[in-house]
């Protein structure tokens, strides 16, 4: 050791033994007072002394227990919300956890609840990062790490978190009981560092990284916990200050922290790699890699920051070299010295499980030659045997000279069909017309067989090239005869099991795909995705493309949770190959992601990828119309419909600038008309209506599963209009031509069931509308789940004619569950979560529970003013006077008569401009009596 660390070390260690002998509030006077300007000797011996407090913590674990009844942090049977408490999970520094059970008879379900310590709750400080931790957790949605579900403050005052109820064993008591290979080890080792990565996206660094924050699943999944010493790098991304993330600077396992974190230094995501590489080494070598005889913080501190841990495998037999050098790199004393992120650490990891080279090691030509020679042995004997036989060389060189020769020939043949081709675009042949793209494509489509009879092979990729033009320019007939021609010569020509043919199926497939005809399109990208996994190996940009391709197929089938689980696939595959092209899977697995309610995630997923398609594409092409269309799409979902309306405008008018396929610009015209209808402007929607059928009639006839959306949103309009007939009769169109597709039970009928009950409230029909709306709610349960956000919509439906209905007792349960599920899912500021707020304090209100009902009225009158998205003209309407209602009721009448609005607004549907307009009336009324 250097004779200035080692005089440095002698410095540290003397201030905090006569530091720890002080009282804890006369010690930080003694540091200044010892340490002088010397603000790096502060910050080492604090933190050792923290470590120390940490270490001595155990001890007061018996107080903790003793105090923890005293002073009811949670005993068995207590209620929180709507939950109830059912046993002690464990106990922390910050709070307890325990498993409670849904309470209110709306559903079965079980959920972890921490409570913060009632003691820790008069800590400004340790509230605030209690408070930090819930943020940090709602913007986290990984199958890696456990959910956050709600959170409050209970009546006494305790604040608490409701999350995902991990039901597993901790990581090391795990490994030490199933005692997996090492491969499982690593692949366990591969999803950690997969949610590490996902959270450092979000820019928060996890800071206590253990196998006790782990716990795996009957499955062996991993789920990784506690982030309640978790801190944002921007704080200021969630409206948070410095203070408010470092409330917990110097709360640490000192086992398992970092250098950095001992010595008091910058945090950084080389903080949670240095976690990671601790990890990492215990899996492989069954112990901490920092071990020391006398357990005491100062040794320990010492040992982390100084000492080089042993190889793994001179520990444990049978450790590869290639995962001694990733592990020592993970926990490097220099955070710039270590891996960058945890992606590099986990792609190190998975290019040794591949039998790649690791950056880890030096790149010298003998460590890379070996790697190469144990991936291709064959090969290698091969090219022995060639050299072998270098008297074949004059022959061989014969063989590729007549390979050129053939090349270049077909080449030409390529250039003298395009050629031809492009002639009719010739003044002599185009006679003074426009010769359009569809034009010269059907004029090439009639000279293949002709011209490129002696040539099969080009043939084939012509046939497949002139399909796919045609699927692009939305000609589905012809780019279903194309592909199909160009898959059956292609397998005459290279055989059933060959990339080629691979790439037809693909194409083939995308075409069913795009007709709707799902059960001809799956078994196509199922077996492309097959074959290429089968010829590539594990890392390859195709594989990531048909991954990404039977992923929507799935998704447009409504099986949700394997769509969801190959798009993952698709994005990680396409960002270990640093290849930026990820538009397509992330706006697929965004609206996974909308459907399964993870709206947040979703919008923000659309956001970046809307962000990356500029950049790549630039402000016109069809690939930033898509990203912005999407994103539209999901704004729409939440409820934000004037952002949605300006995303979907912007999308339309790049489509007809760049004269996308018809299908494009149906995809635009169909959601403008439904947000002009949730706008309430009939006059708006009516020409988007027309528009869009017209376009879908011409581009899939009567039966397809978008007629059916484009007819149900025709019914809107008519019911906006009043032409209550004409509405049924265009819901009725969209469920029969879903039943005739044998999708009675799929999420378009749900939406449509939804729309029909729509039209019953307005006609005053409350029995119809609740059949209609549960009917609707048992689909989105099976194709979603219960606690989804179709679920929710339908839950609202119900609720309102029970309301409607005069049963106000019964519509506060559907409310109130409607609510915890939009609140989880799309956040608190979503405009759907503020209208369940809204419909949920009316029913309380009525019930004569006030005490429930005026702070949620308040609350989401408040956030419909101070919302992050803009809201409708009715949306502040409808909050604003179902709070003036509710303080009228109670003679507040000044109160009541800020909220009144000068100008009646116009609502999507009859019976909201019903009440809106007898309410409006009845407080004018008042005020005049008054």
């Amino acid at each position: 050791m250097d004779q200035r660390m080692t005089a440095r070390w002698a410095v540290v260690e003397q201030l905090f033994h006569e530091a720890v002998e002080l009282p804890p509030e006369a010690r930080a006077a003694f540091l200044e007072k010892a340490c002088a300007e010397d603000q790096d000797l502060y910050r080492e011996v604090e933190s050792l002394l923290a470590c120390s407090d940490a270490t001595l913590s155990a001890l007061a674990e018996p107080v903790n227990a003793i105090a923890g009844e005293m002073i009811g942090n949670g005993p068995e049977g207590r209620r929180i919300g709507p939950y109830r408490l059912i046993r002690l999970l464990g106990r922390g520094g910050m709070g307890v956890v325990f498993l409670a059970e849904r309470a209110d008879g709306q559903f079965t379900q079980q959920v972890a609840i921490k409570l913060m310590n009632a003691m820790l709750g008069t800590s400004s400080a340790m509230l605030m990062r209690f408070r930090a931790e819930r943020q940090i957790l709602a913007r986290l949605t990984h199958p890696n790490i456990a959910r956050l579900l709600d959170g409050g403050v209970t009546a006494d005052g305790q604040s608490y978190l409701v999350m995902e109820y991990v039901e597993g064993e901790i990581l090391s008591e795990y490994c030490r009981r199933v005692q997996p290979t090492l491969n499982a080890r690593l692949q366990l080792f591969l999803q950690i560092c997969d949610a590490v990565e996902y959270a450092h996206r979000y820019l928060v660094v996890h800071r206590d990284l253990k196998p006790a924050n782990i716990l795996v699943t009957a499955t062996g999944t991993p789920k990784l916990l506690d982030f309640g010493v978790a801190r944002l790098l921007d704080p200021s991304m969630l409206g948070l200050s410095a203070a408010h993330t470092s409330a917990s600077e110097r709360l640490l396992t000192p086992e398992y922290a970092s250098p950095e974190q001992i010595r008091g230094e910058a945090i950084t995501t080389a903080t949670d790699v240095f976690g990671l590489g601790i990890l990492l080494y215990e899996l492989l070598a069954g112990r901490r890699p920092f071990a020391v005889e006398n357990p005491n913080p100062m040794a320990l501190a010492r040992a982390v920051c100084e000492d080089e841990p042993a190889p793994p495998g001179s520990i444990t037999k049978g450790i590869p070299r290639d995962l001694d050098h990733i592990a020592l790199m993970a926990l490097r004393k220099e955070p710039e010295r270590r891996y960058v992120t945890a992606a590099q650490l986990s792609g190190d990891t998975r290019a040794f499980l591949n039998g790649l080279p690791v950056a880890a090691r030096a790149g010298t030509v003998r460590y890379r030659s070996a790697k190469f020679v144990s991936r291709h042995k064959t090969a290698v004997a091969a090219a022995i045997i060639f050299f072998l036989t270098l008297a074949c060389f004059s022959g061989a060189m014969a063989m590729l000279a007549r390979r050129a020769d053939r090349a270049r020939t077909a080449a030409q043949r390529e250039a003298d069909f395009l050629s031809n081709a492009f002639l009719a675009s010739t003044p002599e042949e185009a006679a003074g017309r426009t010769v359009t793209a569809r034009e010269l494509l059907d004029g090439g489509a009639g000279r293949i067989d002709r011209d490129l009879a002696g040539s099969p092979e080009i043939r084939a990729q012509f046939l497949q090239k002139i399909g796919m033009a045609y699927r692009r320019l939305g000609v589905h007939d012809k780019a279903l005869d194309f592909s199909q021609r160009a898959l059956d010569l292609k397998r005459r020509l290279y055989g059933p099991q060959n990339l080629e043919t691979a790439t037809a199926l693909d194409a083939l497939g995308e075409v069913y795909r795009d007709g709707g005809n799902f059960a001809r399109a799956e078994p196509l990208l199922d077996r492309a995705l097959t074959i290429r996994e089968t010829e590539l190996g594990a890392d390859n940009p195709l594989i990531a493309e048909s991954l990404a391709n039977l992923g929507e197929c799935l998704y447009l089938e409504d099986k949700d949770a394997e769509a969801e689980g190959l798009l993952r696939k698709s994005i990680a595959l396409y960002r270990r190959l640093r290849n930026s092209d990820v538009v397509a899977p992330d706006n697929y697995l965004a609206q996974v992601l909308e459907r399964k309610g993870s709206e947040t995630e979703a919008i923000e997923l659309l956001r970046e990828s809307a962000a990356v398609t500029r950049q790549k594409y630039g402000a016109v092409s069809r690939d930033y119309a898509n990203s912005l269309h999407n994103l539209g799409g999901a704004l729409i979902k939440v409820g934000a419909f004037v952002e949605a309306e300006r995303m979907t405008r912007d999308a339309a008018e790049i489509r007809r600038k760049i004269l996308a396929p018809d299908q494009d610009r149906l995809y635009s015209v169909n959601n403008l008309t439904y947000i002009a209808v949730e706008e309430g402007n009939a006059v708006a929607a009516e020409p988007y209506s027309r528009e869009a059928l017209a376009m879908v009639m011409r581009l899939y006839g009567e039966t397809h599963p978008r007629v059916a959306v484009v007819y149900r949103n025709q019914g809107r309009v008519r019911e906006l209009r009043g032409n209550y007939t004409g509405a049924e009769a265009s819901y009725g169109k969209a469920l029969d031509i879903l039943n005739r597709l044998r999708q009675p039970h799929g999420s378009t009928a749900a939406t449509v069931l939804l729309s029909y009950a729509q039209l019953r409230l307005d006609r005053g029909d409350f029995a119809g509308a609740e059949s209609d709306a549960r009917e609707a709610l048992q689909i989105s349960e099976k194709i979603d789940s219960p606690n989804g956000p179709s679920a929710a919509n339908a839950l609202v439906e119900i609720a309102l004619a029970r309301e409607l209905a005069g049963d106000d007792a019964a519509a506060e349960p559907l409310f109130r569950r409607a609510l915890d599920i939009r609140r989880a899912r799309a956040g608190l500021q979503a405009p759907v979560t503020i209208s369940a707020q809204v419909r949920l304090g009316e029913a309380l209100a009525a019930e004569g529970k006030n005490a429930e009902a005026e702070p949620l009225l308040r609350t989401a009158d408040a956030s419909v003013h101070d919302s992050k998205f803009t809201l409708l003209p009715w949306q502040v309407a409808e909050a604003d006077g179902a709070l003036a209602a509710y303080l009228a009721a109670r003679g507040r009448l000044d109160q009541a008569k800020v909220l009144l609005h000068a100008e009646p607004a116009n609502y999507p549907q009859a019976w909201q401009n019903r009440i809106a307009s007898a309410r409006s009336e009845k407080l004018r009324k008042s005020q005049a009596g008054d």
